[in-house]
């Protein structure tokens, strides 16, 4: 059996356990939780983001050493991967370009992310332009404007996504999402059905965790 290493780049056992990796695994790979030392519990800024990028980078090659055969970054944006890859021989994603290039791939029309805030945007935009998936890709015009570390079993930012991705479909022609931060753990299946019955179409909804996970599977 394989194991994939799955590094939380924050201190904040409340945004991803175990037990929630646990979900996601198959009879092919195990999922490891491995976490950094950090008093931060999220990541609101670029500066924080660089603030823990050196401690990823120790956990990617201490992964590596203990015998990992994939890493996945548990980050939307590619937190320390391009980094992390040129250290290691092993795999190195996070969640986000797998999750937009599914999306881009599954829409008949339109995709877009939905992020936990629309001030995440800038950095979505940047990481469709860098995989040039421009064509099909709508920016966000909603979002659930709750921290990420407040999204995790939050049945008020379940229906704030309803709402948000509800306004997309109608409002900007959208027939498939993927979420847009690792908060939104456990919602992509629930939301899908839940806008497939309510606007009676086949909407689609990428959860980045499970793309990731099955693409590192893949690779490695």
């Amino acid at each position: 059996m394989k194991t994939i290493s799955v590094i939380l780049p924050i201190n904040n056992p409340e945004m991803l356990s175990q037990s929630d990796l646990d979900a996601y695994q198959t009879l092919e790979h195990q999922l490891l939780l491995n976490t950094v030392n950090t008093t931060l519990r999220e990541i609101k800024t670029a500066e924080e983001g660089a603030q823990v990028t050196s401690l990823v980078l120790e956990a990617i090659q201490q992964a590596e050493k203990s015998g990992t055969s994939a890493i996945v970054v548990y980050a939307f944006g590619d937190l320390a991967v391009k980094e992390g890859k040129a250290l290691v021989s092993i795999p190195v994603m996070a969640l986000g370009k797998a999750a937009i290039h599914t999306a881009s791939f599954l829409c008949r029309d339109k995709f877009t992310v939905i992020p936990s805030m629309l001030a995440h945007n800038h950095f979505i935009q940047a990481m469709i332009n860098e995989e040039n998936l421009n064509q099909k890709f709508v920016p966000a015009s909603y979002a659930v404007e709750e921290s990420p570390a407040n999204l995790k079993n939050n049945p008020i930012a379940f229906s704030k996504l309803i709402e948000a991705a509800s306004r997309e479909i109608v409002e900007n022609k959208v027939d498939t999402f993927s979420l847009g931060c690792g908060g939104f753990i456990g919602m992509a299946k629930p939301l899908q059905n839940e806008l497939r019955k309510v606007h009676n179409k086949p909407i689609v909804v990428v959860d980045p965790i499970e793309v990731s996970l099955n693409i590192s599977n893949t690779l490695c």
